[in-house]
């Protein structure tokens, strides 16, 4: 976004480690590319000129899955408000954190319903 306006069209360039494309962002102004699962960082340029926008790219760079600060970096990369803390909300302050006691979880759009399975 560029002044509270999606970038709707504008071209890119993306370098991936050393591995480049380029194009054009939807009309929704998002940009959709393949990246290697072992990627480590990259580039991406939006625009052109003196409108054109650099964004550094780290990839592969969260916490062990099995770790709190990486299961909250994850439910925050997923569009959930989850500040990776290091800590859980405790359960008197359920109804505070991002899940509710009620099994809903709130995310960015506000809160929804989550099932529990297996």
């Amino acid at each position: 976004m560029r002044n509270g306006t999606a970038r709707a069209n504008e071209p890119y360039q993306a370098n991936i480690d050393g591995r480049w494309s380029s194009g054009t962002l939807n009309s929704e102004g998002k940009l959709q590319i393949s990246v290697p699962s072992n990627a480590e960082g990259g580039t991406v340029w939006v625009g052109e000129g003196n409108a054109r926008t650099e964004f550094t790219l780290r990839l592969r760079h969260l916490n062990p899955a099995d770790s709190v600060t990486g299961v909250q970096q994850r439910l925050d990369n997923l569009g959930f408000t989850c500040q990776p803390t290091g800590n859980w909300t405790p359960r008197p302050k359920a109804q505070s954190g991002p899940f509710r006691r009620n099994g809903t979880l709130r995310s960015r759009e506000g809160w929804i319903k989550v099932r529990k399975t297996g």
